[in-house]
């Protein structure tokens, strides 16, 4: 019986395969980060190691760790999509469980534990940063969940050295989170607000081992973030104002709020039912105060924490929210066991009456999330299907081809492209370009040229992210027609078709926000509820 109940509060891991399964079953390298990814990490594989310490040297980011995972990624499995989707998975079904394991020891109950981790492996961010992969944001959060799993086992020891161990197992793992992105040392400040939460919250005779994992905790998150900067230092990283890429993390960001507009954008589109239960939890928190450790408290403050982190940054996409999910999943776990006990007390019926107005609102949500949450992964495949196939296209013509790409230069795709011909797909002898009308597209048909344009069509926004929009691309397609003459038929022709049902939830709260939202997620046209076809593919030419 023990055992099934074991199986059955870590069931969420399975969940995480099926929501990973389409994925798994249409696995393609994408044209954001890859590319570079794979490029940069067979560079350390032929170098010595610590060439990933100065891959992004004058840039003025820090992230050794980042290629140092996916060396190793790479050397286990190869340039393998389907593989590389597997180690995904993998890291996905770690964090659920180390989330699950969170809340238990942290005090909560099995159903409370179970369901975070549900709320978890199903929000917008988890879906997105594990159907996409080069992305530091789960390697970095399943650091941080290892540093926290450690931490709260430690203190529990009552030998010595097996917890000045602890501390130092937590360190470094905290470290390597801090180096694998650097929003990492905002954990310093989420260390420091969980130790105000528990001196305020606990009680001392009864709580002190886990006052005592808060104050190592801060101690080692600070020990982690002095190691951060020493490395930096000493691998001769300028300070984050003098980088080519890190100057534009800056304070005037937040005075302007745009990042927080995009990620309440975010928030209220797919994880609109966290609103709902916010609420039942100041309710229940007024009528019906429990003994329970202060979990909901550490988990605001973790929310808290990894939302401000970004603040400075000049926007933000939803994969930068995969740590605050994981903090949202806690809270909205721990919320849900409680509103289940509240329903079930008879003696307090007015309790009740405001406890299920707060579940209706959630019921009604959740479901209208989720449609929003499958149907940005049904974009992300067939995006990722149709760009595969243009690149297979590509990589399949006569030797000595140049391709041309219609879009702005500079622009990721185009690079992407020609690094996956050249590197995944062994055609070194192909040239991948910008299109250039006039005298450039004569030389570029003189030498047996193509040029390859987007199509695309009722794009979503926000959504996968898609280095052009739909406009921009119509523009470009336009251009290219009047170069190249009317009438011209594509040697090639790729299209992906999903379907829509996505309901705008965050439209109400651009709408309050007002002038503040003169943001893109909150200027793209589109119905509310949108159940138009959504197309993207690629045509090309031979010029």
């Amino acid at each position: 019986m023990a055992a099934f109940r074991r199986c059955l509060l870590f069931s969420p891991v399975v969940v995480a395969f099926f929501v990973m399964l389409p994925r798994l079953l249409s696995p393609q390298f994408g044209l954001l980060d890859d590319g570079v990814t794979l490029r940069a990490v067979a560079d350390v594989g032929s170098n010595d190691w610590t060439a990933a310490f100065t891959i992004a040297r004058g840039s003025g980011r820090f992230f050794p760790s980042y290629f140092l995972f996916f060396y190793l990624v790479h050397a286990l499995v190869g340039v393998n999509p389907f593989l590389f989707f597997a180690v995904n998975y993998a890291v996905f079904a770690a964090i659920t469980g180390g989330l699950i394991g969170l809340v238990r020891l942290m005090g909560g109950t099995p159903f409370q534990a179970w369901a975070a981790g549900i709320f978890f492996v199903v929000s917008g961010p988890a879906v997105e940063s594990f159907y996409t992969l080069s992305k530091p944001d789960p390697p970095q959060l399943l650091w941080v969940v290892i540093s926290l799993l450690i931490a709260a086992v430690g203190v529990r020891s009552r030998n010595r050295w097996a917890r000045l161990a602890g501390l130092a197992a937590t360190t470094g793992a905290l470290l390597v989170a801090d180096t694998t992105k650097e929003t990492g040392i905002v954990t310093v400040t989420v260390a420091l607000g969980w130790l105000v939460v528990g001196r305020l919250g606990l009680d001392p005779a009864r709580d002190e081992p886990y006052l005592t994992w808060r104050r190592r905790y801060v101690l080692a998150s600070l020990l982690a973030a002095a190691g951060f900067f020493a490395l930096r230092a000493y691998f001769g990283e300028p300070p984050l104002s003098q980088g080519e890429y890190s100057r534009l993390y800056r304070l005037e960001g937040v005075l302007g709020l745009g990042s927080l507009v995009d990620a309440l954008a975010l928030l209220s589109r797919d994880l609109a039912y966290l609103a709902p239960l916010a609420m039942l939890a100041v309710v229940l928190r007024i009528t019906r105060p429990r003994p329970q450790r202060p979990l909901l408290l550490d988990a605001v403050v973790w929310m808290c924490g990894w939302l401000a982190v970004y603040l400075p940054w000049s926007w933000v996409v939803e994969y930068y929210l995969l740590p605050f999910a994981f903090g949202a999943a806690a809270f909205c776990g721990v919320v849900a066991g409680e509103a289940f006990q509240a329903l079930r007390d008879e003696r307090r019926r007015g309790v009740r009456a405001t406890v299920a107005v707060c579940v209706g609102a959630f019921l009604v949500l959740f479901p209208l999330s989720m449609a929003n949450v499958a149907t940005n992964a049904a974009i992300q495949l067939a995006v990722d299907a149709a760009n595969y196939q243009l690149v297979r296209f590509i990589s399949a013509l006569p030797k000595g081809s140049v391709v041309s790409v219609n879009m702005p230069n500079p622009n990721e795709y185009a690079y992407e492209i020609g690094l996956h011909v050249r590197q995944t797909e062994g055609r070194p002898d192909i040239a991948v370009d910008y299109f250039e009308t006039g005298a450039g597209a004569s030389r570029a048909g003189a030498a047996g040229g193509y040029v390859a344009t987007v199509v695309m069509k009722n794009q979503v926004v926000p959504g996968v992210r898609i280095p052009m929009n739909e406009g921009g691309a119509g523009e470009l397609g336009q251009t290219l027609t009047r170069a190249l003459g009317d009438g011209r038929e594509p040697v090639f022709r790729i299209r992906g078709r999903v379907q829509l049902m996505m309901v705008n939830l965050h439209r109400p709260v651009c709408a309050l926000l007002g002038t503040r939202a003169e943001r893109p997620y909150c200027r793209w046209p589109a119905p509310f509820v949108d159940t138009r076809a959504f197309s993207y593919g690629w045509n090309v030419y031979r010029q």
